[in-house]
């Protein structure tokens, strides 16, 4: 989804899915395989083009300080189309 939110140019809320992302694989120890990582990656640089620095530690912060239920929620309510 944090793909999804890139192409609608939508960075800030990319930042927080790939940051709640990123701490739920760290908890879980998921792998993350090459291709998977290679798209992270290329998301990843994209993100931190769009942002300044501080919005993006910001909006990572914000993502990554999210439970599982917040995190589910937050990209629930984004993908349905609804933005406010």
């Amino acid at each position: 989804l944090a793909r999804v939110a890139v192409a609608q140019g939508q960075a800030e809320r990319a930042a927080q899915l790939l940051g709640a992302a990123d701490v739920l694989r760290d908890e879980t120890g998921g792998p993350a395989l090459p291709p998977d990582r290679v798209r992270y990656e290329r998301t990843l640089a994209h993100i931190r083009a769009s942002l300044s620095d501080a919005a993006f530690t910001q909006a990572w912060a914000a993502g990554r300080s999210m439970s599982l239920m917040e995190a589910v929620a937050f990209a629930l309510h984004y993908s349905d189309g609804q933005n406010n």
